[in-house]
């Protein structure tokens, strides 16, 4: 009776700690890259990585054409619609700070949208797909007027 319980616990000790062992969640790409249009790099702006099936939709900045989603802002794996942005920053027409301050405050700047609306919306064509155990991703897009 006493090795049946023992033997027992044995078991369920086990099964706890394989159960601790599984991955620990969907698998993610690390990936990075350059985004240019015509031929000049993306000084501020993002991609939109938005699921073809489900799932979160995942932005990556762009800052001076470069971008990185690496380590815990990885991408999940699975197939996206990619939408891009280039932003220029202009301080607001009626703005109390307008002319008077250098170094103004960034969240009262307005984005005005730079790319063609066939790369800005959802009308963008250009998909992504990111395979389990691909490893890292290098991606370079240039766009085009």
């Amino acid at each position: 009776m006493m090795i049946a319980r023992v033997r027992t616990s044995l078991v369920l000790a086990a099964m706890l700690l394989l159960a601790g062992c599984g991955p620990a969640g969907p698998e993610k790409v690390d990936v990075d890259g350059t985004l240019s249009f015509n031929g000049e790099p993306v000084k501020n702006g993002a991609i939109q990585l938005i699921p073809i099936v489900s799932g979160p939709m995942q932005p990556i900045t762009v800052r001076d054409g470069k971008f990185q989603a690496r380590g815990d802002y990885a991408v999940l794996c699975g197939e996206y619609q990619l939408v891009f942005h280039s932003w220029e920053l202009v301080m607001p027409k009626n703005s109390e700070l307008e002319g008077d301050d250098p170094d103004p405050i960034p969240e009262m700047m307005q984005r005005i949208e730079k790319l063609p609306k066939k790369y800005s919306t959802e009308e963008c064509e250009e998909k992504l797909f990111l395979k389990p155990g691909s490893g890292a991703v290098t991606l370079n897009f240039n766009l085009e007027p």
